[in-house]
Formats: structure tokens, C-alpha cells, sequence
């Protein structure tokens, strides 16, 4: 008996050193990451962000054409309307705008708002940049408002924009950077100029936006150099914080060390444009042999070392109205035979033949390709190599300019690249009179009903349908996208989301370590 009560106190007693033991070591524990969280509570961040830049030609946005000004003008400037991260259209100055008429645009301006001067933003000063962009020949915002043939002022607060012609998805030119009529240097943006000099520009928090103290980045320096080597120098010796540049090259300049890279879908947009009054490539099946013959991946690769992005449709950049799903048909050279051998093409003579209206159709065609640009021509032939595995003959045909001869039709297939806008205007692939001279009328139907559908949803669905088609139907081919790239301190942090559009998304809240 006496025994086993000595056996149940030594139990106990064991059981009471884990537990003590456990409490101990939670305790050290929650301790422990008390002290980490002390430690991240106390870093301590600086809140100047320095921009390098190159090439300056003026800080007014209008008539720059640098890149890296529209970008920075930003921060500085509102606009009537602009797109977020997923280029989906939001006001900023404007609150509504609706069409009222075939030529007609109503815009509700926002009120309360004040230039960076405390002076109050109205209609007048509307008026005022659009006929300024007007007069500027260079201005890149000129073909945002040529369109415009009058400006009404209703009242201080809203205003009347007759067009020369109906325009679809207009409201997406209104993306221009709206100015003082007394002084371009002033804005209604985030961050107003302090300090303006050759090479140098301060910008400072502006103290009439809403929540101004919550906004972490107080001071943002932009630094112009002569050259882009200048700008990599400063950068590599912790001179500037943040460059961008479209170099695939740069760690030649800058080292690997000490730096985070956001690499992002540029403008540019390259595609087959396949003339389907072509006899051969009027046939759906031609089109998609050719489409599984081409390798995106091995041109990626091979000619941009990867730093270049396979495309899979003009929106495929990142746009919300386009789907992820692969539209692709895939690099697949035996489905690229099969498909002519089903549809009675025969390979005779080292060439893909068929009788289609008693004459006998070759799959031979010409590519022209612009003949300044050593990457394409590359490109090009690399084309040639990949579609004459499968029996399509190809000749390369080099031109100064290709636009005239697919303005005059005067082309089989030809290598194009194009500048993408804001706006998921796709008629130029799809409406009357296309590049292609494609001819569907499920696809001009929903190209003509988009421009007024207004539910997401259904615009969505209305795009959705047109990737289906696509897909289908194969008009041109997809090939791929340019690259940017934002470099900027490894000891940046915050959410940093950069797209062609706007390198500076949510600017105001990142952070740099000292």
C-alpha cells in the first residue's frame, strides 16, 4: 500500500515538472516574439525616395515625351479619369460621365477639390488643358482630345464634350494630367513641387489631400542624368533608390547585389497579321496549322533570353477583362500536319497543296518583316525555320514599312508589333475594315454592342466570348510582349505593383529601411 502511494506521488511530481516546464517555455517563447515584434515596431524608416531618371526634355507632362515624366507626373497631377493596376477604369477628377448623345459626353466634375496653391479646381481649368494639349503639336496627349471638336462648360462642376465622330470607349482618352491655367507647375495631385531645378526635382506632400498624414513617403527627389549609364552609376552607389529601365542588360551596369527587380508586360505587343483574302489563308485550317507550328517559347527564349513574355492575346497583359485561361493553341508541329491531311491538303513537291475553285493553292507565302529591326528580323526567321519543318514554304520579304502594305492589303502574313492602349478597343483586330480583313458577323455583332454595355458581368462575358472565337477562328497569331523593368533598393518595401500604365502604384505607402 505503501508502495503504490510513493509510486502515485512520483507520477504527480513528474507530471508537475512538465508543466512547469512547458509554461516556461511558452513563456520564453511569447518572450520571444515580443522582442521580434519590438524590434520590427522599432525599425526605424526613412521617408525621402529618390528617383533616378534620363533623357529629360521638360517636367510638364504635356510636353514631355519621356516616360519616366508621364510617370512621375502622376504623383503630381489628377486626371478626369484613370485605370488601376487591372486597367479598369475609375474618376479621379471626374465622379460620372455618361454619353448622352452619338457624339455627346457629360462629365460630373468632383468638388472640394483644391490645386496644390489652395486655389479651388473647376470646369475652367478643364477647359483650359485640353485646348493647351490642343496647341501643342508634340504633346502624346494630342490624340486624346483631337477628337473633341467643343467644350461646354454647364457650370463650375460639369461639362459638355461634343466629338467630330462617335468614338468607341472614348472615356478612356480622358487620361491627360489636368493643369493650372496660371501655372503648370501646379497640381491637384498626392505630392506637390517644392523645389524645381534643371536636374532636380522635390516633390512634398500635398497638404490638401484627404488623409495626407497617414501617407508614409513624404519627400520624393526626382534626379535627371544625361545619360541612362549616369543613372546606373548613382544607383549602384546608393545614390537614387528607384530606376527603371527596358534593358534586359542592366546587372552588366549594377551589379546583382543589393537590389529587387519587378519585371512587368511593356506596351508592345507582337503578332502574325495573316491576310485572310488569301486564298490559302481564308481556310480556318491553314491558319491553325500554322498557329500549332510555331514554337512562342523557343522565340522567347532563344532571341530575348527569356526576358520577353509569350502572348496569348492583345489584352493578355494583365487587362481584367481578359481571361487567364490559355488561349493558345499550343506548339504542336504533327497536330499542325494532321489538321491539313484532314482537311485534303497534300504534301507533294516539298509543299502543302489543294484544289480549292480549280485552281491548284500552294501553302507558299511571303512574311515581310520591317527591315530596321534586328531583333524582328530574327524573329522572322525564325518563323520561317519553325513553319518550313511542317512543309509551309516561307519568304521573307524585308520592308522600311509595313503599314502601307497592310493599309493597301498588299500582304500574306506580316510580323507586327503594336502599342497597346488603356482602352479593350479591340475593332482593330475584330471590327470593320480590320488588319486581318476577317470577316465574322457573331464578332462584328459583339464588337458593336460592347462600347455601350455598361454591367461588368456582362462586358466580361461579352469578352470571354471573343477569346472563344479567337481561339477558333485564329485571325492572327499571338507571339509576345516586351519587358519593363523597375529596380529599385532591396530595402524598399511595400506593396509594389508596377504596370506600363503607372510605375508608382500606392508610392505614398512604401517604405525604406535605414
Amino acid at each position: 500500500m505503501k508502495e503504490r502511494i510513493m509510486k502515485r506521488l512520483f507520477l504527480l511530481a513528474v507530471i508537475i515538472i512538465i508543466i512547469v516546464a512547458i509554461v516556461i517555455v511558452k513563456k520564453q517563447g511569447t518572450n520571444k516574439q515580443q522582442s521580434i515584434d519590438q524590434m520590427a515596431e522599432e525599425k526605424i524608416y526613412r521617408t525621402e525616395l529618390k528617383i533616378g531618371i534620363s533623357a529629360l526634355d521638360s517636367f510638364d507632362p504635356i510636353i514631355s515625351s519621356n516616360k519616366n515624366v508621364q510617370d512621375i507626373s502622376k504623383l503630381i497631377y489628377d486626371s478626369l479619369i484613370t485605370v488601376d493596376e487591372n486597367y479598369k477604369i475609375k474618376g479621379v477628377l471626374a465622379t460620372e460621365w455618361a454619353k448622352t448623345a452619338e457624339n455627346s459626353y457629360i462629365i460630373k466634375l468632383k468638388q472640394g477639390v483644391k490645386w496644390h496653391n489652395g486655389k479651388e479646381f473647376t470646369a475652367n481649368d478643364v477647359e483650359f488643358t485640353i485646348n493647351k494639349i490642343k496647341q501643342e503639336e508634340n504633346s502624346i496627349y494630342k490624340v486624346n482630345v483631337e477628337n473633341i471638336s467643343q467644350i461646354t462648360i454647364i457650370d463650375n462642376y460639369t461639362i459638355r464634350l461634343d466629338l467630330l465622330y462617335n468614338e468607341d470607349f472614348f472615356e478612356y482618352n480622358l487620361i491627360f494630367p489636368i493643369q493650372n491655367s496660371s501655372n503648370y507647375t501646379i497640381g491637384t495631385g498626392l505630392y506637390k513641387i517644392n523645389q524645381m531645378e534643371q536636374n532636380k526635382l522635390e516633390l512634398t506632400r500635398n497638404q490638401y489631400k484627404e488623409n495626407i498624414e497617414d501617407v508614409q513617403v513624404k519627400t520624393i527627389t526626382v534626379k535627371n542624368y544625361s545619360t541612362m549609364g549616369e543613372a546606373y552609376n548613382d544607383f549602384k552607389i546608393g545614390n537614387i533608390d528607384i530606376i527603371n529601365t527596358d534593358n534586359p542588360d542592366y546587372s552588366n551596369y549594377i551589379g546583382t547585389l543589393g537590389y529587387t527587380v519587378r519585371n512587368f508586360y511593356g506596351r508592345n505587343f507582337n503578332f502574325l497579321c495573316m491576310n485572310t483574302k488569301n486564298k490559302a489563308l481564308y481556310n480556318i485550317e491553314v491558319r491553325k496549322a500554322i498557329s500549332f507550328a510555331i514554337d512562342k517559347n523557343l522565340i522567347v527564349s532563344s532571341i530575348f533570353n527569356n526576358k520577353y513574355y509569350v502572348a496569348n492575346y492583345p489584352l493578355d497583359y494583365g487587362n481584367w477583362l481578359y481571361s487567364s485561361e490559355n488561349t493558345s493553341s499550343g506548339y504542336n508541329p504533327e497536330q499542325s500536319k494532321k489538321i491539313l491531311e484532314e482537311n485534303g491538303w497534300q504534301y507533294k513537291n516539298n509543299v502543302w497543296q489543294k484544289t480549292i475553285e480549280d485552281r491548284n493553292v500552294q501553302l507558299r507565302f511571303n512574311l515581310i518583316v520591317n527591315s530596321n529591326n534586328e531583333l524582328r528580323l530574327k524573329v522572322a526567321e525564325s518563323i520561317k525555320e519553325q513553319l518550313e519543318e511542317v512543309g509551309i514554304k516561307i519568304n521573307i520579304s524585308k520592308v522600311s514599312s509595313i503599314n502601307s502594305y497592310i493599309e493597301n492589303k498588299n500582304y500574306d502574313i506580316a510580323l507586327v508589333q503594336m502599342s497597346t492602349g488603356i482602352s479593350p478597343d479591340l475593332s482593330m483586330f475584330f471590327g470593320d475594315n480590320n488588319l486581318t480583313n476577317y470577316q465574322n458577323p457573331e464578332v462584328i455583332s459583339i464588337i458593336d454592342e460592347i462600347n455601350e454595355i455598361k454591367d461588368e458581368n456582362l462586358l466580361k462575358e461579352k469578352y470571354n466570348k471573343l477569346l472563344e472565337i479567337y481561339k477558333t477562328d485564329i485571325p492572327f497569331i499571338s507571339l509576345y510582349f516586351d519587358n519593363s523593368i523597375l529596380i529599385y533598393n532591396s530595402k524598399i518595401v511595400g506593396s509594389i505593383a508596377p504596370t506600363w500604365y503607372n510605375l508608382y502604384y500606392n508610392i505614398e505607402n512604401w517604405k525604406i529601411e535605414v
